[in-house]
């Protein structure tokens, strides 16, 4: 189960059985109307967020911007 998308009203979810549906917020636990399946609002939130921050192939992941302000020892 993962965060498809943001929409106006909230989340758009997708589970594994392929059904999506909409939720308001990512709270403690969500159910799949579908088929039952739950998954904890944290590890999904968790995911989305990974997902969206993850660096694209064109970055240097191995000298992060932030390091060029580093005292050099």
């Amino acid at each position: 189960m993962h965060v498809d998308g943001k929409i106006s009203g909230g989340y758009a979810i997708l589970c594994n059985c392929g059904n999506a549906f909409a939720t308001e917020r990512l709270g403690l636990a969500l159910e799949c109307p579908a088929c039952g399946h739950t998954e904890l609002g944290v590890d999904v939130a968790a995911d989305y967020y990974l997902r969206s921050k993850r660096p694209s192939s064109s970055h240097d992941v191995s000298s992060p911007p932030f390091a060029a302000g580093l005292a050099k020892a």
